[in-house]
């Protein structure tokens, strides 16, 4: 097996099975967002019935902690992550038929699926993590409320941004999430960007607002995540940060990716 470029014995990464503290499976469920993160599954791992709670969820080794002669010679040539078997990184939560389905069927191939999804996992916690800390300008949060108290005669007096003035497709390569985003952006834009007027006629506030947004996609972009996952964690940021709703969050999302604060643009 290999770790970080470097050989290493199984006899020498597998140690005895430890249980992860109280505040280490805390890590581990927010990790997964509370859900099986199997592909198909998403079951949700802590469960309320009848006012009582149900643990729902194992947690699972990546590397097999304790390998039998099957698991020892198709995982001889893996890469594996953490100091050893009991590490956190080596650690995943699942249900129990995907943890099941798993050990019972622990292959080459099945392990490498497994140790990517736990380090996208990890990268996107570490991400979630980074961004929350970032405190979100005021007139963000007003024009989210503008949106979501928005109707459609609101729309009638805003001019459709015109197709030729759309910038998202020279920096958004995913087709399906540059249809999403340009649909938003030429319905929306101009409506938000007089939304944000309305609280700063001069517009003095509005490049220190961009310049938030700008950071927090900087902070993502380190961290070799998708344009898919950074969208979707900088909408989920502006959830969390104003209380609007998901709908509402992606136009103001789409809106910076169209003003040019979000993603770069692609090189020819």
């Amino acid at each position: 097996m290999w770790r970080n470029g470097e050989k290493v014995e199984i006899e020498d990464y597998c140690k005895e099975r430890k249980d992860p503290t109280s505040n280490q499976l805390k890590i581990l469920l927010e990790e997964v967002d509370g859900r099986c993160p199997m592909p198909g599954c998403g079951k949700s791992l802590v469960n309320e019935i009848d006012g009582r709670i149900y643990n729902q969820y194992e947690i699972a080794h990546v590397f097999p902690n304790s390998p039998d002669d099957f698991q020892r010679l198709h995982l001889k040539d893996v890469e594996v992550d953490g100091d050893d078997s009991e590490s956190l990184d080596n650690k995943i939560a699942l249900c129990h038929d995907c943890h099941t389905k798993y050990d019972d069927n622990t292959t080459e191939v099945s392990y490498g699926k497994m140790l990517d999804l736990k380090r996208r996992l990890a990268v996107g916690l570490k991400a979630k993590k980074e961004i929350s800390r970032e405190s979100i300008e005021e007139d963000i949060v007003k024009a989210i409320s503008v949106l979501s108290g928005m109707k459609k005669e609101d729309l009638q007096g805003s001019e459709e941004l015109a197709y030729k003035s759309l910038k998202v497709s020279q920096k958004v390569e995913d087709y399906a999430l540059c249809v999403d985003i340009e649909n938003r952006v030429t319905k929306y834009f101009n409506f938000v960007k007089e939304s944000f007027k309305r609280f700063d006629p001069n517009g003095d506030r509005f490049e220190l607002i961009c310049v938030s947004v700008k950071k927090v996609y900087l902070k993502l972009k380190t961290q070799s995540l998708s344009q898919n996952e950074i969208f979707d964690m900088i909408t989920d940021w502006f959830v969390a940060k104003t209380h609007g709703t998901k709908t509402v969050c992606e136009i103001m999302t789409s809106f910076f990716v169209q003003n040019c604060d979000i993603y770069d643009e692609i090189s020819k």
